[in-house]
This record gives structure tokens, sequence and C-alpha cells, in this order.
């Protein structure tokens, strides 16, 4: 689960615009950088039922967590579903 995270969370990077450049109003559906950062984080979720009492797994969903909210609010994108 902690390489499917990884995995997803390098795809969401790759999935970001680069600065000066305004972010798509499309996305192909599943490949948006929200779509990538709620799978790490839904990996991650997983890893801490499996291994609850490893401290840097809660850790890094905590980034993730913290990540969505900067690209929420202080970006604005926001899915129109929710997936949790």
């Amino acid at each position: 689960m902690l390489a499917a995270a990884d995995l997803a969370v390098g795809k969401y990077f790759d999935s970001l615009p680069r600065p000066g450049v305004a972010l798509p109003s499309h996305y192909t559906p599943g490949e948006s950088p929200l779509d990538h950062l709620q799978q790490a984080m839904y990996c991650l979720a997983t890893a801490i039922k499996l291994r609850g009492k490893d401290a840097s797994v809660h850790h890094r969903l905590a980034m993730l967590m913290e990540e969505q909210y900067f690209l929420e609010n202080a970006i604005g994108y926001k899915l129109d579903k929710v997936l949790f």
C-alpha cells in the first residue's frame, strides 16, 4: 500500500500545473491532481489499518490532508464528488 501511495503522490505532483500556468478547466476522469491525491490518501488510510502503530504512515497521511486543504482552499480546485 505504501508503494501505491508513493506512486499516486508522484502522479499528483506530475499533474499539477507549472508556475505561471493556470489550472486546466477539464481533466480526464481519474487524472486530476485531486484524484491522485485522494488515491494516495486512500492507500495510506488502508496502510494505517494494517500498521496502526507506525507513526510515519500517520504523518504522511496528515501531510497529504494538508496538501488537499491547500489545493482546495488556496488554489480553489475541488472535485464535484466526495470519495470518502
